[in-house]
C-alpha cells in the first residue's frame, strides 16, 4: 500500500486578493510561511519517506519549509502537480473579470483548462507516483484545484469542497483501489 499526504500550498497575497493564480509563479506571503511551518510540524510527528511537489513557487516554498523542519527529502518538482491553467483569467479578480468580459466570462474561449483535463492529469500523475513509490509514504505539495479534481475523480460524490491553504488530505492506493483517510484537515492551524 502506498500512502499520500496531499498538502495544499500556503497562502499567497493573490489568494488574499482573490486573484486567479493558475500557472503564475506567486510566492507565499508571511502567513503562508507560518502555515507551512504548522503543517511541517504536523507531518514531522509521523514517518514520511519523501516529498514530491508542484514546480510552481508557492508549492515549492511550502515543500521546502516541510523538508527543512521535518528532514523529509524533497525528491522532485513535478509540473503535473501544477494548478489548473486559467489562461487569460490568470492574475484577475472576479470584479476585474466581470469588468473585462461581463456575460462572456462563461464562454469556453479564455484558454482555461477544463475539469476533465485537470482531473485526468491529476489521476494519471497519482497512478504513476503510486507505482513508482510502491509501499512508501509520500508527501505531495500541490494546489487546491488540483486536489479537488483528483478527489472528485477517484471518489465521485464525496468531499468536493475546495481545500484550504495547507490543508492535509491523506489517501492510499491499495492494489487497484484508492482509499481516503482524511480530507481538507486544518487542525494544525488552530493549535497555539
Amino acid at each position: 500500500m502506498t500512502q499520500f499526504a496531499i498538502v495544499r500550498h500556503g497562502v499567497t497575497d493573490w489568494n488574499v486578493e482573490g486573484r486567479m493564480q493558475g500557472h503564475r509563479n506567486i510566492p507565499l506571503n508571511e502567513e503562508g510561511y507560518r502555515q507551512a511551518a504548522r503543517i511541517a510540524e504536523r507531518l514531522r510527528q509521523e514517518h514520511w519517506d519523501a516529498i514530491v511537489f508542484s514546480d510552481l513557487q508557492r508549492a515549492a516554498q511550502t515543500a521546502k519549509c516541510i523538508a527543512d523542519a521535518s528532514g523529509i527529502e524533497c525528491r522532485i518538482a513535478d509540473s503535473r502537480l501544477r494548478e489548473r491553467n486559467f489562461g487569460q483569467l490568470e492574475g484577475t479578480t472576479l470584479k476585474e473579470r466581470d469588468a473585462i468580459w461581463g456575460s462572456e466570462l462563461k464562454l469556453p474561449d479564455h484558454g482555461v483548462e477544463g475539469d476533465e483535463q485537470l482531473q485526468a492529469r491529476a489521476i494519471d500523475c497519482m497512478e504513476e507516483l503510486a507505482g513508482q513509490y510502491k509501499g512508501l509514504k509520500i508527501v505531495i505539495v500541490t494546489h487546491g484545484g488540483w486536489i479537488r479534481q483528483f478527489i472528485k475523480g477517484v471518489f465521485p460524490g464525496e468531499m468536493h469542497e475546495h481545500p484550504n491553504n495547507t490543508s492535509l488530505s491523506i489517501v492510499s492506493r491499495k492494489t487497484e483501489e484508492w482509499l481516503t483517510l482524511l480530507y481538507n484537515c486544518t487542525s494544525h492551524l488552530t493549535i497555539e
